[in-house]
């Protein structure tokens, strides 16, 4: 009965394992380490609820740099600091923020090699596109954003209104 029950919870566990996929499938851009994660989360907070200052989108970016010190590989972190960098440039200007717009691509592109499939590498890029007037590549990668699974309301926001913009002229 054993040799049974044995058998069976081996053949459920290896029909579970064929339906999910892999971990690196379920987690696609994450981290292993935990600390890391914390300090995303942290970042995200102080973005989210700092009172939209350029002083609390630094200390969101020097979450992320953090948080990318301990895992080089978490495309999340580098995907979330490249939104940050180049959305608070893009209000504030690089002396005010002291990063520069070749850092936040470089972690655009960072994140997309590490992980093709998290839309918002693509989308951090593809706004870095849209506001030095590359529209062309913009589209490209709003495009690509918006089919991922995970793209957000900002995705879709951005890739409609820039294709609004396309259709008045």
């Amino acid at each position: 009965a054993l040799a049974i029950e044995t058998d069976i919870a081996q053949q459920v566990a290896s029909a579970l394992s064929l339906r999910l996929g892999s971990s690196a499938e379920l987690t696609s851009g994450g981290t292993r380490k935990p600390q890391a994660q914390d300090l995303l989360f942290k970042a995200i907070d102080e973005e989210r609820h700092g009172n939209d200052t350029a002083e609390s989108l630094r200390r969101a970016i020097g979450f992320l740099d953090q948080a990318i010190a301990i895992d080089p590989n978490y495309a999340k972190a580098l995907a979330f600091k490249a939104y940050f960098v180049l959305a608070s440039i893009s209000v504030w200007g690089e002396e005010t923020m002291h990063h520069s717009s070749a850092e936040g691509v470089a972690s655009a592109r960072r994140a997309i090699t590490l992980a093709p499939d998290f839309a918002l590498g693509h989308f951090a890029l593809a706004f870095n596109h849209e506001t030095r007037l590359q529209f062309g590549a913009a589209l490209k990668e709003y495009e690509t954003a918006a089919s991922l699974p995970g793209n957000s309301f900002d995705t879709l926001n951005e890739y409609s209104e820039l294709l609004l913009n396309f259709a008045r002229f």
